[in-house]
């Protein structure tokens, strides 16, 4: 995940796939599941969806066999999201509202930012933007109570997306897009980096600054190989083909 997060998708998906390949056959089920869901993750953080007899269904089904109550519910946050990503958004709220309310109970809170993220992207995804800014506004009050950054930059641009939504002003939301850049540099998480860079530059570009916005964009994706693809490197070459 990490490795994803860094810029690094090809390798994050060939370790995570290594990891599923060492624990194959071993005896403990829960090291398959683990294995299993580490490439279901992977999946999900780049947006590419995957079917019902993918990694994330095969997880659900042995950790209900087996009574691994925590890492089920973790998981149902994943499957969730990627419900959302194969256009079952429905669904999928309900699946990562399940999820949530079972961590709760077990009084977990580990990864409660990443699927407070996936869960407003849901809701925005539905139009439903009153849930996902209080979904996002859960997400900055969990990161403040335990520490737990990973999505900063991610919650910082949707804020700042809602907040155009919204009818804030184009200064509010270039304040909220840039800082969800600043994190992103300052975590060196490249991968969120493109996401805030595109965000910010379609803002620039509705405020008439399209040199801005372009060169912005530009450098953006200069910093990715032409080699590696993803949902996200080609929305950013689609937007910045647009700009001209």
């Amino acid at each position: 995940m990490a490795r994803w997060v860094l810029g690094h998708p090809d390798e994050a998906l060939a370790k995570a796939r290594q990891g599923l390949a060492f624990v194959r056959d071993a005896t403990q089920p829960f090291l398959l599941a683990r294995g299993m869901a580490g490439v279901g993750f992977i999946y999900v953080f780049g947006r590419e969806p995957r079917g019902p007899d993918s990694e994330l269904p095969a997880v659900l089904a042995l950790c209900a066999e087996q009574g691994f109550a925590y890492f089920h519910a973790v998981v149902s946050a994943f499957q969730g999201a990627n419900l959302v990503l194969l256009g079952n958004n429905e669904k999928g709220i309900e699946l990562m509202r399940a999820s949530l309310a079972a961590l709760r109970a077990m009084g977990s809170e580990l990864l409660l930012t990443l699927i407070l993220v996936n869960l407003a992207n849901a809701h925005l995804v539905l139009g439903h933007i009153d849930e996902a800014r209080a979904v996002v506004d859960e997400g900055f009050s969990a990161a403040e109570r335990n520490g737990e950054h990973w999505a900063d930059s991610e919650l910082h641009r949707l804020r700042g997306q809602l907040a155009q939504i919204q009818g804030s002003t184009p200064a509010e939301v270039e304040t909220w897009l840039r800082k969800a850049l600043a994190i992103a540099r300052e975590q060196k998480a490249k991968a969120f980096e493109l996401r805030a860079s595109a965000a910010l530059a379609q803002n620039l570009h509705h405020q008439c600054r399209k040199d801005e916005a372009r060169a912005l964009l530009t450098g953006a994706v200069g910093e990715w190989s032409n080699e590696l693809d993803g949902v996200d490197l080609r929305d950013a070459r689609e937007l910045l083909a647009k700009f001209g």
